[in-house]
């Protein structure tokens, strides 16, 4: 949808324009994830509109926040471990193709 107020309007005409919204449109979701890093911070945000056969609208919105790794869990010790281990896996790897290029110079 954009950052400011005019890109959302004009992809909204957009979705009119090309016949994915109209007057038979029963239900539209609008569903987004912001992520912060600084904070660690995960936020999902849903939106949700629908046209009733009355005639009347029936409008829900949903914001959960949640912090996506936790220092007081194991998670964020699994994590740091798991990227441990990956840079170690690399690194070592790294010195294998090293030594194999030493090896067979030009027939590697």
């Amino acid at each position: 949808m954009g950052y400011d107020e005019s890109t959302a309007q004009g992809v909204l005409n957009e979705t009119i324009t090309n016949g994915w919204l109209d007057r038979q449109t029963r239900a539209v979701i609008l569903e987004f994830a912001v992520f912060n890093v600084n904070t660690n911070l995960i936020s999902v945000a849903t939106y949700f509109y629908e046209a009733l056969a009355t005639g009347a609208a029936y409008t829900t919105r949903r914001i959960e926040t949640l912090e996506l790794y936790s220092t007081e869990s194991g998670a964020l010790m699994f994590f740091l471990i798991g990227q441990f281990l990956f840079m170690a896996m690399v690194l070592f790897y790294f010195i294998v193709m090293l030594v194999h290029l030493y090896q067979q110079r030009l027939a590697f």
